[in-house]
């Protein structure tokens, strides 16, 4: 090995323990603070997850599919299904036109996401 590839092999070394130390400061979130396992969840969040999911299985498609139909990233559909990410009414809605669920099953989401009381019953109003 020639004193050129011991520089340039030194020089990698020292690029790879850089990039390390700036992956590894807190202020780009890594490592995580806190572990999966402690992550904070809203109240209403596991049950809605396991609703979305199970009306998602029902209609046979993908969390990728859902999302592209409500014009999300699929993440955003895995997020709320494990609790990560909490939904909004206008998430809610998108979802529930995305997987062509009736007034009463959508308000079922709204209120397993925490959104409306529980026993709320969609009412038509005519005009």
């Amino acid at each position: 090995m020639t004193m050129r590839d011991r520089l340039a092999a030194r020089r990698a070394s020292e690029r790879a323990e850089e990039r390390l130390s700036i992956l590894a400061s807190p202020r780009m979130g890594y490592p995580p603070t806190k572990p999966n396992a402690e992550r904070t969840l809203h109240p209403a969040s596991p049950g809605f997850g396991a609703a979305l999911r199970a009306h998602r299985l029902g209609a046979g498609i993908s969390m990728t599919a859902l999302a592209t139909r409500a014009g999300y990233a699929h993440n955003v559909v895995q997020r709320l299904e494990t609790g990560i990410q909490l939904p909004t009414r206008e998430i809610v809605g998108r979802l529930a036109r995305a997987l062509g669920l009736g007034e009463e099953e959508a308000a079922g989401l709204l209120v397993a996401a925490g959104l409306i009381p529980d026993g709320y019953t969609a009412v038509k109003t005519t005009t």
